[in-house]
């Protein structure tokens, strides 16, 4: 399972998701995170080496990947944008992203 978090930030940007299985592409930058075993963190700078937008990634000693990703928003955000639900199990595909 795959659970992707936002971390809304006041910034200019877009974002765009899709999950391929353990891998993620954040913006067109594919991140497979099927070597991250479970119990273990990948560490801030490898996230940030990865992609400026991916923020941390784990997995939990039950095999569950954890996410967590900037999202950008404009002034005017959305109560969506500005306090996004966690997306749990994304299926296979473009990720809808909270605006």
């Amino acid at each position: 399972m795959m659970i992707v978090t936002f971390s809304p930030q006041l910034r200019n940007g877009t974002l765009a998701l899709e999950k391929q299985g353990d891998r993620l592409i954040i913006n067109g930058e594919a991140i497979d995170f099927s070597p991250l075993l479970p119990g273990y963190k990948l560490p801030f700078e490898e996230c940030q080496a990865a992609s400026p937008l991916l923020l941390g990634a784990e997995r939990s000693t039950e095999g569950d990947l954890s996410v967590q990703v900037l999202l950008p928003m404009g002034a005017n955000a959305t109560d969506a944008a500005k306090y996004p639900q966690p997306i749990i199990n994304p299926a296979d595909g473009e990720i809808e992203v909270p605006k």
